[in-house]
């Protein structure tokens, strides 16, 4: 039996902005992995599981919208789960399309909720985006209706973009940490 080296508690980055950017890239790559054990049949392909790559991907996300925000505002990073909210203030620091990440969920997380042919119709999906891929229900026990497919294939690579953008996005803002 070999002997692990137990693992030290160390993020990279030298601000709290940047370890929440650093943090983010590990749990895209948690869902990559996932994804990919799925793919190999050695993750269970069964919907549930889905639900974890997913939240994982949302999570990761979050985390680098805050990070990023945080490290170009110099400020506190947002107090909100949000997504629509986050990217729009997340725009805002960064317009660039260079710094475009590619979600693997839906592009309606994102939408404004108040603009288009149906003002206010995303709003009880955004707001409860953050729940939907960590409980079958929502808040008050009604069960979250859309089951969209997932194929592990499509999802593997959509996951493995969005991982690597993220990754190089962190290189990006993180300046500090090649100093």
């Amino acid at each position: 039996m070999n002997e692990i080296e137990p693992i030290k508690p160390w993020i990279p980055g030298k601000t709290d902005s940047a370890k929440m950017l650093w943090l983010s890239d590990s749990f895209a790559e948690a869902a990559s992995v996932l994804c990919e054990a799925m793919v190999e049949d050695t993750y269970e392909r069964q919907y549930t599981n889905t639900r974890v790559i997913l939240h994982l991907c949302r999570h990761a996300l979050e985390l680098y919208f805050k990070g990023a925000i945080a490290a170009k505002t110099r400020k506190n990073p947002p107090k909100t789960h949000r997504l629509n909210v986050l990217h729009s203030q997340y725009r805002d620091c960064y317009p660039s399309e260079r710094h475009a990440v590619d979600a693997p969920f839906p592009d309606q997380v994102f939408e404004d909720a108040l603009l288009g042919l149906f003002p206010g119709s995303l709003e009880d999906y955004q707001r409860s985006h953050d729940q939907r891929y960590r409980y079958p229900t929502d808040a008050i026990g009604q069960p979250f209706e859309e089951r969209e497919p997932f194929d592990p294939l499509t999802h593997r690579d959509a996951i493995a973009n969005f991982r690597s953008q993220i990754n190089l996005m962190v290189f990006r803002i993180d300046r500090d940490y090649w100093a």
